[in-house]
């Protein structure tokens, strides 16, 4: 071993005296000017004993992950949280117990997918509002049905994804203006029915005094 690398030795200093009372000759280098140099490696120095700690510290980390994962699968599903899923989906495949997890890592690869699922409902959304309802200027009563699917769509969603709709405030405003010009048309409907109502009371009176006149108007040539 170099006299670098031997720097690094645990109770060398001690070994060298213990040598040195008993009489014993010492043929290394000095290494006190050597210390913390490594000619082969980085020069880190592993402490052997830290090795319960870090473990205690991983299982500690674990068991408030897996905590997060529970609060995660509890949530309504969201975009929101993707990133953390899929982040939690690797730290569990990295783990050396990893047939220990497979209930949890199979919740949370379902989690991923249902989120993806929902993110595609966003973009489809988005789609439908720009194709078929934009502009909406010319929103007309034949568009309703696709305004009041959007509109169930979206209450669907929960806040944080009803977010990312683009120009639900329009689809708003659309669904009022057919909302007016249903009741114009009903109004208009209604107003044609008493009309048409109206005319054909005043016909049949017309043709019944018409019918009383010549009625009477044969009378009074008998009499």
């Amino acid at each position: 071993m170099s006299v670098t690398e031997r720097s690094y030795v645990y109770y060398y200093a001690v070994l060298a005296k213990i040598m040195d009372e008993a009489g014993m000759n010492n043929t290394s280098e000095f290494i006190s000017a050597y210390m913390e140099e490594n000619e082969v490696g980085n020069g880190e120095q592993i402490d052997l004993f830290q090795s319960t700690e870090n473990e205690k510290v991983d299982d500690e980390w674990k068991e408030a992950d897996i905590e997060n994962i529970h609060q995660l699968l509890a949530q309504d599903i969201s975009t929101e949280h993707y990133v953390e899923v899929v982040s939690y989906i690797d730290k569990l495949q990295e783990l050396d117990e990893e047939e220990t997890n497979e209930a949890l890592l199979a919740d949370l690869q379902n989690l991923k997918e249902a989120i993806e699922l929902q993110e595609e409902e966003i973009n489809q959304l988005n789609q439908t509002i720009l194709n078929e309802l934009y502009p909406f200027q010319d929103i007309s009563p034949a568009d309703q049905h696709t305004v009041e699917d959007v509109l169930h769509r979206y209450e669907a969603l929960n806040t944080y994804d009803q977010q990312k709709v683009q120009g639900y405030e329009d689809v708003e405003k659309a669904a009022t203006q057919i909302n007016n010009l249903n009741r114009a048309r009903y109004i208009a409907i209604g107003v044609g029915i008493v009309i048409i109502s109206m005319s054909v009371l005043l016909v049949v009176r017309y043709r019944k005094r018409k019918k009383e006149k010549r009625r009477q108007k044969m009378i009074d040539i008998d009499e």
